[in-house]
């Protein structure tokens, strides 16, 4: 049930009464005629080609590759790493750097580890810091876990590979280049004192194949005008990028995801799938500033946390602009006034899934979340936007919160799903069905690496 709660919390196209399959009733304004034939086409499209569940089987691929890291296997891997670091690196002093550069290095010093002046002065301009540059240390490293073990060799490219018991093979390669070209990211620091810079290249190429034949390959890249290359994440102006196609069973499909920051901490961020050539989605935040993520509960976060779990690690927030694009053809518009608001209301609501809660009680949330958002839904070439608002509505025999429009002319609001044919709701549920799946392992992942981060932590 509570799998049912996040999907009709987060999908713009909501039920209000989902075991209702009578047929709608016709209505007379033009404008919502449209849009509905818009959304019945787009939820048959994208029932037959949005294929999440090759996101699924990645996610999982991924997560049995973190999964291999016992804690033998993380601290071998840990002192092979640092070993080839320090081999590899090469110190730093600032008697020959200018004024502009070293107030470059202590203001990203200062973001990443808190760093005091007096600390700064007295150790990092004394003992100087190391940089090593990516390409040295993983360029030609392969790192094999099989049967609890961890074998590391040479390839042509940066390669972590599993072998599961049968003898399948889940691999992920990366090839690096010369990193004078990218950024430089300080990362960690040599016995709590000296820190370590990480020169990476400005684009990756990555390869993921899996243990079922599948592949899946693409970019990474990043870039930034900060002076020297060296990174603030929180106060300079960066710019990073993922494109990943996969093309297998006649399919070929691309999936992109950006991210631009600037100097006053504001984040765009731009996601799209194409399938087949098709745009099916197409989603824009703009100017998502005074964010932060609670770190604490975020190092909590494991592969047992829940949604309301996740949702909990978000702290402040405003989003000036955002845009969701289905099909090419539908738009939904709006703003987020206060996210942490939106996110405490959202957790409220799901963890009263499965308590059978009255009217009121959901209710009260769902004033909430319309206190603090704000939006519309049109379809392209449409001049007339509804008026769109969260209703508390029983679905499955429980009250949520749900997506319902008012067009101009009509005298109430009616929720999206109520309208849907009995061949839309089968469509629907598929799609959801498949987020769910989707949006499950992407939490075991998290809570996979949130956890090998942890013990690589705690290890002597």
């Amino acid at each position: 049930m509570k799998n049912r709660w996040v999907i009709a919390l987060l999908l713009v196209f909501t039920s209000c009464s989902g075991y209702n399959d009578n047929p709608v009733k016709p209505v007379q304004n033009q404008d919502r005629q449209y849009l509905e034939a818009a959304i019945s086409k787009a939820l048959d499209e994208t029932s037959k080609d949005v294929r999440l569940d090759v996101g699924k089987d990645v996610l999982k691929n991924l997560s049995t590759i973190v999964a291999s890291l016992d804690a033998v296997v993380l601290k071998e891997l840990k002192l092979a790493v640092i070993q080839t670091v320090l081999s590899n690196a090469d110190v730093f002093f600032f008697g020959n750097m200018s004024e502009e550069e070293i107030a470059v290095i202590q203001k990203c010093l200062v973001d990443r580890f808190g760093m005091t002046e007096e600390e700064f002065n007295e150790d990092v301009k004394a003992l100087g810091f190391m940089r090593v540059d990516a390409y040295k240390v993983f360029g030609h490293l392969k790192v094999t876990f099989q049967d609890g073990n961890v074998t590391l060799g040479e390839s042509d490219d940066f390669t972590v590979e599993s072998i599961d018991k049968d003898g399948h093979s889940t691999s992920l390669t990366m090839k690096l280049s010369d990193g004078n070209d990218g950024v430089r990211i300080f990362v960690d620091r040599v016995s709590d004192i000296t820190p370590i810079c990480v020169q990476f290249p400005k684009q990756i190429e990555v390869l993921l194949k899996m243990a079922d034949g599948k592949e899946l390959n693409g970019t990474l890249s990043m870039s930034s005008t900060s002076p020297y290359q060296y990174i603030s994440f929180k106060i300079d102006d960066w710019h990073a990028a993922v494109s990943l196609t996969s093309n297998f069973d006649g399919h070929h499909d691309n999936y992109v995801l950006s991210l631009d920051h600037d100097i006053y901490d504001a984040l765009n961020v731009g996601a799209r799938m194409i399938f087949d050539g098709a745009e099916k989605f197409n989603v824009t935040v703009k100017s998502a500033h005074d964010f932060k993520i609670n770190v604490s509960k975020l190092n909590d976060f494991n592969n047992l946390s829940t949604f309301a779990d996740f949702l909990a690690v978000f702290d402040g927030g405003v989003v000036d602009e955002l845009q969701a694009v289905l099909n090419n053809e539908i738009v939904a518009r709006g703003k987020v006034k206060d996210v942490t608001a939106c996110m405490n209301a959202l957790r409220e609501i799901h963890n009263l899934a499965g308590s059978n809660p009255d009217f009121y009680t959901v209710d009260t949330y769902t004033q909430q979340l319309n206190d603090y958002l704000d939006f519309s839904i049109s379809q392209k070439g449409h001049a007339t936007k509804a008026r769109s608002s969260l209703i508390t509505c029983k679905a499955d025999g429980e009250y949520l919160p749900h997506i319902a429009l008012q067009f101009p002319n009509e005298s109430a609001p009616m929720a999206i799903y109520d309208r849907f044919s009995k061949k839309d709701k089968q469509n629907y549920r598929h799609f959801a069905d498949q987020v769910n799946a989707l949006g499950k392992e992407a939490r075991n992942l998290i809570g996979v690496v949130r956890n090998k981060i942890q013990v690589v932590k705690d290890l002597e």
